[in-house]
């Protein structure tokens, strides 16, 4: 009898430390889910924006310029990127008719009406001149859209679809 109990109290310890080991993947993997980063909403392949023209006007560091939304999809705002060869540019403030600030930066601004396909809009883009400003030589526009709605809305930045355009 006693070497019976003694079998019994190992089988014991062995189902204990396996529902031990349960638990603690189980624990592991609920706080990996919490702590990585959810997938981003990718823009589609048929984005794309174009400048029809542009206005430098390097006294008043403001620039001129005409958008025009070439895909076949809507676009709900923009972020700008200067250039100075390798070096960034500070962008100071982004203007157009029926737009609103967004997220921290300067550098982008949304639609209130969505720019539509085969549409144009006129954005002023302001930059710092003089001695810690800079002398853009390249503009970058990188088109924005919303994906899904309500408390899932998600902004997505269309990185596969950024248009340069040489100032000088």
């Amino acid at each position: 009898m006693v070497k019976n109990k003694k079998g019994i109290s190992a089988i014991i310890g062995y189902v204990l430390l396996i529902l031990l080991a349960v638990s603690l993947s189980g624990g592991v993997y609920a706080w990996l889910k919490a702590k990585i980063p959810k997938a981003t909403e990718k823009c589609p392949e048929d984005v794309s924006l174009e400048i029809i023209s542009l206005d430098v006007n390097e006294m008043r560091g403001n620039i001129s310029m005409d958008l025009r939304n070439r895909g076949l999809f809507s676009i709900n705002g923009i972020s700008v990127r200067l250039r100075e060869g390798l070096k960034s540019c500070q962008v100071r403030s982004i203007a157009c008719a029926n737009c609103t600030r967004f997220m921290t930066g300067q550098d982008q601004v949304m639609f209130i009406q969505k720019l539509g396909p085969q549409e144009i809009r006129e954005v002023a883009v302001g930059y710092f001149i003089g001695t810690y400003g800079c002398d853009p030589t390249e503009v970058e526009i990188v088109p924005l859209r919303v994906v899904g709605e309500g408390t899932e809305a998600v902004v997505s930045i269309c990185e596969n679809a950024i248009f340069k355009e040489k100032l000088k």
